[in-house]
């Protein structure tokens, strides 16, 4: 009997952490990929949704390798 009790016990809190380390990793992975922005510099002259400052930094990339 009270074997029983203590394995519902463990299979509660394993299923506790399994769980609460699952949210965090999908927390993690959305946080870490919000944080990345990139632009595609093949259109970066003709496109008005890209700041002047990442324009610009197209410009010295796509000189800097001769494309």
């Amino acid at each position: 009997m009270q074997n029983n009790v203590i394995r519902k016990t463990l299979d509660v809190f394993l299923a506790f952490i399994v769980g609460m380390s699952t949210i965090m990793l999908i927390i993690w992975f959305a946080l870490y990929n919000a944080e990345k922005i990139k632009y595609d510099c093949s259109i970066a002259e003709i496109s008005p949704d890209i700041p002047l400052e990442v324009k610009e930094e197209c410009q010295n990339l796509l000189r800097a390798h001769n494309l």
